[in-house]
């Protein structure tokens, strides 16, 4: 059992959720049962157990970067930045390049993806970026 867990859950069909979780089948056991004596509806508490750590990978050797995508929208002849902090894919492996898109119906939509460590560095590379650009689009007032 070493390296196991129990996890507690319940639910059916599609809508399952994870109670709680042992590291002892009794006690898992035991919970369910004191659990399911006390439910007032018919919800049926199963125990599975669950092995811990089955990918064996050198997780050491991986080494992961963050591509962002900051998002500005067009008001007032301004470029606001959309603050989402958890915009960004992981990746490995070569240095993505630094991307710019402007989109939508009016093209008041601009997407800059970077990468960075931060979301701090991330919105400050896009800052710069669209500072520059902007100002040699002639549809953009100013």
């Amino acid at each position: 059992m070493k390296n196991k867990i129990y996890l507690v859950i319940g639910g059916e069909y599609s809508d399952w959720f994870i109670d709680s979780y042992f590291v002892n089948k009794d006690e898992a056991e035991k919970y369910c049962f004191v659990k399911n004596k006390n439910q007032d509806s018919e919800l049926i508490l199963r125990v599975q157990k669950v092995p811990l750590n089955s990918a064996k990978m050198d997780f050491d050797k991986i080494q992961l970067k963050k591509w962002w995508k900051v998002s500005y929208v067009l008001v007032k002849g301004k470029w606001l930045i959309r603050e989402i902090y958890d915009d960004y894919i992981l990746y490995s492996g070569e240095r993505k390049e630094t991307t710019s898109e402007r989109y939508n119906f009016n093209r008041h939509v601009w997407f800059i993806k970077c990468t960075a460590d931060t979301w701090e560095q991330a919105k400050k590379i896009a800052n710069d970026l669209i500072v520059h650009v902007s100002t040699e689009l002639p549809d953009v007032a100013r």
